[in-house]
């Protein structure tokens, strides 16, 4: 329970800067330093309590107002993201994700091309405070304007050691994905789990807006809900928390195998020649 209310803890203030203060720094002035300062990260931990939550609006820089404007039902994991990760034999890594966001995107079809356009522009704050599809809140540093680019959750992520690739990974799965690459990362390299365990480990998924702690099957035990709930959580289940699909090194063999999430379609490949 102490693990898991600590990572919820530090994931409300993730996602609270981000809806307050990540956009696009042609147009906005992106406080990057400050974000990523130990300075900033120590703040932030001594206000997590080990034993007590933070409620998401004690958290709200800026305006309460967003709290009342969140939709607490969010969409199931659907198909229109795609995540890929490639490694070669000299150890040259690619983590891709790419996404037409919504249910047949945009609705438009390239003429002569047969392919579907985005609908990027709802990862836009349309209007300031209110909720997208996903349940995502976002501020003036992601107000539409022309030529600016969107703020969007996709992650893909290489992690290297001591100048080598260890891991390769992303997923899809909207405001999930952070949630999902995140936990994968810390299971492989925090708790020392093999590639395919990290994958499979149950997740657990908090944005801070709406207030709620969803959870994967597996994820809390009956002792953990009964302490979280005390604690204040409100908890509502998922059937998954994104598909995160990875080349990692194994730490048993050192060789770097694929792995493919049950939780969604995909599949990992080695090819020789």
């Amino acid at each position: 329970s102490a693990y898991i209310n600590t990572y919820v803890e530090a994931s409300k203030y993730a996602f609270a800067d981000r809806a307050e203060q990540l956009g696009d720094n042609d147009f906005y002035p992106v406080p990057v330093n400050a974000l990523i300062s130990k300075e900033y990260a120590k703040g932030i931990a001594d206000k997590i309590r080990i034993n007590g939550i933070t409620s998401s609006d004690k958290i709200l820089h800026q305006n309460k107002a967003w709290l009342d404007s969140v939709e607490t039902l969010m969409k199931n994991e659907s198909n229109e993201t795609t995540h890929y990760s490639v490694i070669d034999k000299w150890g040259n890594a690619a983590a891709v994700t790419t996404t037409i966001n919504s249910y047949y995107g945009s609705k438009v079809v390239a003429e002569g091309a047969g392919f579907l356009l985005n609908n990027e522009m709802d990862d836009f704050a349309a209007k300031v405070g209110s909720p997208n599809m996903y349940g995502l809140v976002h501020g003036e540093a992601n107000a539409i304007e022309p030529n600016k680019r969107m703020l969007s959750s996709m992650t893909p992520t290489i992690v290297e050691k001591d100048g080598e690739v260890v891991l390769i990974t992303g997923s899809p799965g909207g405001s999930r994905i952070i949630s999902a690459v995140t936990q994968t990362i810390l299971y492989y390299i925090d708790f020392g789990m093999e590639p395919d365990e990290a994958v499979t480990q149950p997740r657990i998924h908090h944005q801070w807006l709406p207030d709620i702690l969803y959870y994967e099957s597996g994820a809390l035990t009956t002792s953990m809900t009964f302490d979280l709930e005390k604690m204040g959580y409100k908890l509502k289940k998922r059937k998954a928390i994104g598909n995160t699909h990875l080349i990692g090194r194994s730490l048993s063999s050192g060789l770097m195998i694929p792995v493919t999430d049950i939780r969604r379609g995909g599949y990992g490949v080695v090819v020789k020649n």
